[in-house]
């Protein structure tokens, strides 16, 4: 994989998606068969997958599986969570005993494992021992909103390869440093990001939006980026994403003419019954949309809803399929609604052009 690739999927069968993603790479082709591998995946806090928090253990299991046929014997899954959590618990919760039983796969709980100490920019960070071991990392994180970061991905997820005691320690002011300066002392070779369904109010697990999407980079930094796209943001708003990319961490730049689809959207749209999901949809008029529009409105929806804004706006947003070869004097979304007086073009627009969009109408209104 080139230093700009990056491999994304649609679907929502995830085994099967990895699996894709992995021959992609061919990892077997860029390290030998004796190295060892740590999987990351994020396992922040009791909550299951399909509440858009953890790591799909399903995922987890076609990573090992896929590695083990490519040759790679040395494989092991990193567990950690949150400083106020029960990793056992978690892990357990989580299905990741049976992922280990049936993979014969170690689970190595990090905090038990020793930490090193390193100092970088003036903060002194405790790193997980066989993480600064270890010769290829997988960083498996969830995309989902975060209540501090805006966005939690891959290089928030490696916030918890430090000691509790460190993180503890983390206040409000060194936030942003603690994330880029983790990822300088504990590079990420490979990140498989799991937006197959990521909380989008608080990461917390309260509106788990089905999203049917897993991509794959070569660096945290790049992969977040592109995972602002999705979520309505661009990588200059994350304070911890421009100092991870100073550090050189990554690029928060990426070609678009690199980025390679493995398959199209699916056509059956993942949907959600939860509560805050449908208060976001009232502001949509909806028929037949695509998976990639309705994804990026209501992307675009919770980022406004989030910033107290959504409430604000005179008129829904058009999407749907039904809508082509149609006009009128309303707003609409991708190339469907191209003939309304107002449209976000293309097939599908990102959600951050969506949510551009909408802040400048609401911004003249």
């Amino acid at each position: 994989m080139d230093y700009g690739d990056i491999n994304v999927i649609y679907g929502d069968n995830p085994a099967t998606m990895t699996t894709a993603l992995l021959q992609k790479l061919a990892l077997e082709k860029k390290f030998p068969p004796t190295a060892s591998v740590v999987i990351k995946p994020d396992l922040s806090s009791l909550r299951a997958c399909n509440e858009g928090v953890t790591t799909h253990p399903h995922i987890i299991v076609s990573l090992i599986l896929s590695l083990k046929k490519m040759g790679f014997k040395d494989i092991s899954i990193a567990c950690a969570c949150e400083a106020n959590q029960c990793i056992e618990d978690i892990v357990y919760f989580c299905g990741y005993e049976i992922v280990s039983e049936k993979t014969h796969t170690p689970l190595l709980y990090l905090e038990k494992q020793g930490f090193v100490t390193k100092t970088a920019g003036g903060l002194r960070l405790d790193i997980s021992k066989v993480m600064m071991q270890a010769d290829l990392i997988i960083n498996v994180p969830v995309l989902k909103a975060h209540p501090v970061h805006h966005l939690a991905g891959a290089t928030t997820n490696m916030l918890s390869c430090l000691s509790m005691h460190s993180r503890v320690e983390i206040q409000p002011p060194w936030q942003e440093q603690y994330v880029a300066y983790v990822n300088k002392l504990l590079p990420t070779q490979v990140v498989i990001t799991d937006s197959i369904c990521g909380d989008i109010e608080n990461g917390l697990g309260s509106a788990p939006f089905p999203t049917n999407i897993m991509y794959s980079c070569s660096n945290p930094v790049m992969a977040d980026s592109y995972g602002c796209s999705i979520f309505g943001f661009t990588p200059r708003e994350l304070p911890h994403l421009a100092l991870s990319e100073l550090l050189g961490v990554g690029t928060t730049s990426y070609n678009p003419l690199y980025i390679s689809e493995l398959n199209d959207y699916i056509e059956e749209m993942g949907t959600s019954d939860k509560f805050y999901i449908k208060k976001l949809e009232k502001f949509a008029q909806l028929d037949n949309p695509c998976q990639g529009c309705y994804n990026s409105l209501i992307h675009a929806f919770a980022r406004l809803q989030n910033q107290d804004l959504l409430h604000i706006m005179a008129e829904k947003i058009y999407a749907g399929k039904n809508y082509e070869h149609t006009g009128g004097n309303h707003v609409g979304i991708g190339r469907c609604c191209s003939g309304f007086a107002c449209c976000v073009g293309g097939c599908a627009p990102t959600a951050t052009e969506v949510y551009d969009k909408i802040y400048e109408m609401l911004s003249y209104s």
